[in-house]
């Protein structure tokens, strides 16, 4: 199993402040560094939900999406 884990920031739709997300993916297969980055880089604004929707049609495997939504701790979970 690798695990990739990485740190970005969206903003949100609501009260357009910045949220910060901590991502960990984990898949039997190799994902590029390089995709996970450029594919953080366009998720500029959304709910986490969505995000993590969006992460998971994108690289499949186990996903964790964490972050603290102005004092609500969001954690979701998506895996095959």
């Amino acid at each position: 199993m690798n695990k990739y884990k990485t740190k970005f920031t969206s903003v949100c739709p609501v009260n357009h402040k910045k949220i910060t997300y901590e991502l960990e993916i984990r898949h039997t297969d190799k994902i590029l560094v390089e995709d996970i980055l450029e594919t953080i880089s366009k998720l500029l604004i959304g709910y986490h939900e969505n995000i993590a929707d969006e992460l998971f049609k994108k690289f499949g495997g186990e996903q964790t999406l964490i972050a603290n939504h102005h004092g609500v701790f969001i954690e979701t979970e998506r895996k095959l």
